[in-house]
């Protein structure tokens, strides 16, 4: 019996400690996160208040980070949005898509290939706070999850992951395809 006893007690001393070192990790993303928010680093203080939300979203620093990530998206988008908008075409790519360009307008993608719409897809923001959240990430009509980068003039759309048909969310950490665009207009 003793050593059960001694087992329960480990366990519950080791939740503890966890519980308390997880919410001080939280306290600290949330720190951080203002910090970088007073010097106008938007996407490090998303990304800080995100993991901060992700500890313990119920909680107050929770919360509050949840809030703040929320309000940072939505200036985060607008002014990605501004620098995708427009021509592009498909300069790198692993697998050969059946399109060779894509135009960005305020609610559509158009894909095309030889000028011809191949493919429409709707703005729409996957918006699920159930994993980290990237802050330009869209939904197709296919249930695919796809995530939008601006580096340097070029853009990046990646396959982020989905939804199968049964509902359940899958993602990709790399393995997704991936297409670089340079800017035509």
């Amino acid at each position: 019996m003793k050593p059960t006893i001694n087992y329960i007690l480990l366990l519950f001393t080791t939740i503890s400690f966890a519980q308390e070192n997880l919410e001080t990790i939280q306290k600290h993303c949330f720190e951080k996160g203002k910090e970088n928010l007073k010097i106008k680093d938007l996407k490090v203080a998303y990304n800080f208040f995100n993991s901060a939300y992700s500890y313990y979203p119920t909680n107050e620093i929770g919360k509050a980070s949840l809030q703040k990530s929320d309000s940072i998206r939505s200036i985060l988008r607008k002014g990605l949005f501004e620098k995708v908008k427009g021509k592009w075409k498909l300069m790198r790519f692993e697998i050969k898509p059946n399109f060779d360009e894509v135009q960005i307008s305020e609610n559509i993608i158009e894909f095309k290939y030889l000028n011809e719409i191949v493919r429409t897809e709707n703005i729409i923001f996957k918006e699920d706070s159930r994993y980290f959240r990237y802050f330009f990430e869209l939904k197709f009509r296919d249930n695919t999850t796809w995530q939008i980068y601006f580096e340097k003039e070029s853009l990046k759309l990646w396959n982020s992951g989905g939804r199968k048909e049964d509902g359940t969310e899958f993602h990709y950490s790399c393995g997704g395809e991936e297409f670089m665009f340079e800017r035509l207009q």
